[in-house]
């Protein structure tokens, strides 16, 4: 993908999370008091609805992009999990922060099988878009704040694969750093992190060790 076409996709995403990030004038975006789940997640609004939807659009347009990036043509959710799941089974581990909290967005995302048919589990907001669509009234109060976050967050992760991926770093995104979400894996967030996304040059603790200590590690 070639950078005026991601920046394209890129200001797609920072719109959403810009709309997202209004929505705190009216919701409260913090956590309950185990720190894990977000207090008004269930809060449902069109606002969100339109969030969903826009954010899950571009999930799968940039996931087909990224599958074609690694020689694969992809048709529908179930083609990109297999697709993106083999290529990147890291993708799951890559981490998203938020004001408020910490999350793994894709960590359940998996395929089972139901039936001996498999099918993709694990991304909640994804079921809650495809019933949003087909269904709206009844599917209304899946339109709420812990699916649109989850969506967004989503996106995120696949346009940091995709311009690592494309580009051989994240500096574009340095250089025009979204609203309301940030990651550990560009120079503008300071932590303690290796700085590299999962699948993309993270070495586990053995091959450390192994570097380390050669055969004594053995």
């Amino acid at each position: 993908m070639d950078r005026d076409e991601f920046v394209l996709h890129w200001n797609s995403f920072c719109n959403l999370a810009a709309e997202l990030e209004e929505t705190q004038r009216y919701v409260y975006h913090g956590l309950q008091k185990n720190g894990e789940n977000l207090i008004h997640a269930g809060v449902y609004s069109d606002v969100f609805r339109q969030i969903i939807i826009g954010a899950c659009s571009e999930f799968e347009t940039m996931c087909k992009i990224l599958c074609k990036e690694v020689g694969y043509e992809v048709k529908n959710i179930l083609d990109i999990s297999e697709c993106i799941l083999s290529q990147y089974p890291q993708i799951i581990q890559t981490k998203v922060y938020t004001q408020f909290w910490c999350s793994k967005p894709l960590e359940s995302w998996k395929i089972s099988k139901d039936g001996g048919k498999q099918k993709v589990s694990g991304i909640d907001w994804w079921k809650a878009y495809s019933s949003i669509k087909h269904d709206e009234i009844e599917a209304f109060k899946k339109a709420n704040l812990g699916n649109a976050v989850a969506a967004l967050a989503a996106v995120y992760i696949i346009d940091l694969y995709i311009l690592k991926r494309s580009s051989g770093n994240l500096h574009l995104i340095e250089e025009f750093p979204p609203r309301y979400f940030r990651c550990e894996y560009t120079a503008h967030y300071l932590c303690t992190s290796e700085g590299e996304l999962p699948d993309f040059g993270n070495k586990t603790t053995a091959e450390v060790l192994y570097e380390k200590y050669g055969e004594l590690y053995n």
